[in-house]
């Protein structure tokens, strides 16, 4: 991230985190998390 902002009560951002799994080249799982 470049510039995350900070969570408050009265700004909560959130984020979301994706992680993806390659074997020999090919998509084989996704998986997206959010938080903040």
């Amino acid at each position: 991230m470049e510039s995350p902002r900070l969570w408050t009560p009265a700004s909560p951002d959130l984020y979301i985190a994706e992680s993806k799994l390659y074997a020999n080249g090919t998509l084989k799982d996704e998986y997206s998390t959010r938080f903040g």
